[in-house]
């Protein structure tokens, strides 16, 4: 009786403990976990995890001292650290009344002397179920009890805390090396930005520069545009001017002309009239004085105004000569002033695409070489004739001869441009007083420092990019190569 009661409470407690235990159905080995307040880690497997991260399809809720909290198929489990079973309820706990109570169940029918089985510290529920069970079968088949292993409880104890100090001494390491690794991480993209961050800095001011450089020329051509447009309205004005000042003269002295002639020609006529009354009143005098005129003097007097009409007539017909002339002579000078205002807007016509020739040549000059071109002709100043004529020929001997150079020797060539670019210099000092490329002679010199500068700087380009690089010299005998040559170059 007593023994049927006693196999009743161990069936009862078995079906408990099966009942109140939930095994999570994947295996896990919790290694160790390392407590940090923002991000505790937990070293599963091997692998380090976070909270929310998932692992084997759980997925991590929960990291604490003692237990990591999954979620597996909406089930929260709570695996202990250092152990591979879980169970839903919580963490593992020391044995209680109903382990002693099996324990003591168990012990029935062992043989004297034989070592009771103790418990290992650290066992699940599950564990314990699994141990009735075993306790229970025996018992319904036969009154033998089951064999057991011996285990001493310390030396079990004292492994299980060096496993576990192990653990945390992995876990500790593993969580440092994580955030070194984290730590070097922030620290490269915090490199990657600052370099990105300067890549910018440097884009945008390469930007401003070249901003910079298109607003300067864009105010250069304004400027020269502006100069050309005053220069060419105040041609203009002038050419008007000086026109309408002629005309006006002209438009006077025909009108004076004009006065002086029709004024001439009253007193002629008023004298011719006054000489044909007189002559009248004189024959009308003699003809009521003597009426017997002889036939003599009647052909006197036709004679006397014949030679009158003949000599009126010559007058009359030297005067339409004289004003033929005139007429002529005005024609004449008119066909000239046309022939001259028609010669100056050719020569304007001719200044004006030279000065736009000029400037298209500027714009074409880089930057550079415009910058030296300008401060070489902004050192004009002092005039001797004789110095600029010898300077003068002497650039352009050196052109020709670095033109000649270029088939033979670079370094010739070089060192002719190089004299070309010097003399031109002297010889703008020592030229007349001028601002901009109107003689023949400035605008010779300025292209030939154009084109000197610009061959100059290809020679020494070409020079040093077919410079060889010395075997197992590397950069510093390529750089002592390239700066041999430029010193050949820059013999004098």
């Amino acid at each position: 009786m007593i023994r049927l009661l006693l196999t009743i409470m161990i069936v009862m407690i078995s079906m408990i403990a099966s009942v109140a235990e939930d095994q999570l159905p994947i295996t896990l080995n919790i290694e160790g976990v390392f407590i940090d307040k923002k991000n505790p880690v937990a070293i599963i497997d091997g692998h380090i995890y976070e909270k929310g991260d998932t692992v084997e399809g759980a997925k991590i809720v929960e990291i604490n001292n003692t237990h990591v909290k999954v979620d597996f198929d909406g089930v929260v489990y709570a695996v202990p650290v250092g152990v591979t079973e879980a169970s839903s309820f919580g963490p593992p706990e020391p044995p209680g009344i109903k382990d002693k109570f099996v324990d003591w169940l168990a012990s029935f029918g062992r043989k004297p002397g034989e070592q009771k089985k103790s418990k290992a510290p650290g066992k699940t529920p599950a564990a314990e179920s699994q141990r009735a069970k075993t306790v229970e079968e025996p018992a319904k088949a036969s009154p033998a009890p089951a064999a057991m292993v011996p285990v001493e409880p310390v030396i079990k104890e004292e492994l299980v805390e060096a496993t576990r100090e192990q653990e945390k001494a992995k876990a500790e390491e593993a969580h440092k090396v994580k955030i070194e690794e984290r730590r070097a991480a922030k620290e490269q993209a915090r490199q990657e930005k600052i370099k990105q961050e300067q890549e910018r800095q440097a884009r945008l001011a390469e930007e401003k520069a070249k901003a910079q450089q298109a607003a300067f020329e864009k105010a250069e051509r304004e400027r020269l545009e502006q100069e050309r447009i005053a220069k060419e309205k105040a041609e203009r004005e002038r050419l008007e001017q000086e026109r309408i000042a002629k005309e006006k003269a002209e438009r006077e002295r025909l009108e004076k002309e004009r006065i002086a002639k029709e004024k001439a020609e009253r007193e002629r006529l008023e004298q011719e009239r006054i000489a044909k009354e007189k002559a009248a009143n004189e024959q009308a005098r003699k003809s009521s004085i003597a009426p017997e005129l002889t036939q003599a003097e009647q052909e006197s007097k036709e004679q006397t105004e014949q030679r009158a009409a003949q000599e009126q007539t010559a007058r009359e017909q030297a005067e339409r000569d004289r004003i033929a002339r005139e007429q002529a002579a005005q024609e004449q000078m008119r066909q000239a002033k046309i022939a001259e205002e028609k010669a100056r807007a050719e020569q304007a016509a001719r200044e004006q695409a030279e000065r736009d020739q000029i400037a298209r040549q500027i714009a074409a000059i880089p930057a550079e070489d415009r910058a030296v071109i300008d401060q070489i002709f902004a050192s004009s100043g002092k005039p001797n004739s004789v110095l600029f004529t010898e300077k003068f020929n002497e650039a352009r001997r050196y052109f020709k001869e670095a033109e000649a150079a270029e088939k033979v020797s670079n370094s010739e060539a070089f060192e002719s441009y190089s004299n070309t670019i010097q003399s031109i210099t002297w010889a703008v000092r020592y030229g007349p007083r001028e601002t901009g490329y109107e003689s023949a002679e400035r605008r010779q010199m300025l292209n030939m420092l154009q084109q000197a500068l610009r061959r100059r700087r290809e020679i020494a380009e070409a020079v040093l990019g077919n410079v060889p690089a010395a075997s197992g010299a590397g950069e510093t005998g390529s750089g002592e190569g390239k700066k041999g040559i430029l010193k050949g170059l820059f013999r004098k």
